[in-house]
């Protein structure tokens, strides 16, 4: 009865990384028996019953049986062979970094959300409403900047992190600004097919397509550059966190 509720999990965790990783089999075969090996008495017989869960999927994370199985050893009190412990320490990690707070990246994550979700709807709104053309049509198209915004926020977050490269940080405000207006131009009627041709100026691309192009990335970078500038005036204030997020215990943390 001490480890239902682990066995539990584990056999939801294991459906799940079998249908999203692969490893040789002989591998977590190799991990069960060093584990089952460090073990004795009644603890060896319980921790026996884990055996068929883990060696259950097809397909999963020789590390994060690994990782799971020495957790349900601490469980019972069996410390795991060094050996076992190696081949946990020795597979890929979540982060790069060491002494990451997974709480509070998830905390960061929404601030930089609802900052570039809200600065990005309100630096789109005075374009749009030029640009648009009727009430509702803008209406629509703030709030779908909003959200494409908002996950800018958090992209941009992790892709900025503490660098202070301007270079970087301007790469993705245009990485999101020219696939958003690339993505909203509309081919003239008079355009025919295979290749392309539309007419003057440019054969490709007639005045009407050129015109959304130029309306389209005077929106897009409205929005994406306004939600980039809210984003660095929030992190400049330790309002939003740039990334990585230290957890309180790390030696390495300067905050």
């Amino acid at each position: 009865q001490r480890l239902e509720r682990v066995v539990a999990f584990l056999e939801d965790a294991m459906a799940f990384i079998g249908q999203h990783a692969s490893c040789r089999h002989a591998d977590i075969e190799a991990t069960i028996d060093r584990s089952l090996a460090s073990l004795s008495g009644p603890d060896r017989t319980e921790i026996g019953r884990l055996q068929e869960v883990l060696r259950g999927p097809k397909a999963t994370t020789a590390t994060t049986v690994s990782t799971l199985l020495q957790c349900v050893l601490q469980r019972c009190g069996a410390a795991p062979e060094p050996a076992f412990a190696m081949a946990a320490a020795t597979g890929k990690k979540k982060w790069a970094l060491d002494g990451i707070d997974d709480f509070g990246e998830r905390l960061e994550s929404v601030k930089a959300g609802v900052v570039g979700g809200l600065a990005g709807s309100v630096a789109y709104a005075i374009p749009g409403f030029i640009f648009d053309g009727s009430v509702p049509q803008w209406e629509f198209n703030t709030d779908m900047a909003s959200l494409t915004c908002a996950l800018f926020g958090i992209v941009y977050r992790y892709a900025t992190r503490e660098d202070g490269n301007p270079q970087l940080q301007q790469g993705v405000v245009g990485a999101f600004a020219i696939t958003r207006l690339l993505a909203k131009v509309q081919v003239s009627p008079s355009c025919t097919p295979i290749p392309l041709a539309c007419g003057p100026p440019f054969g490709y691309v007639d005045w009407d397509m050129a015109l959304q192009l130029v309306t389209g990335g005077i929106e897009s970078f409205a929005a994406f550059g306004g939600a980039a500038v809210a984003l660095e005036y929030c992190m400049g204030r330790g309002w939003v966190g740039r990334f990585p997020s230290r957890s309180p215990a790390d030696p390495d943390d300067t905050s």
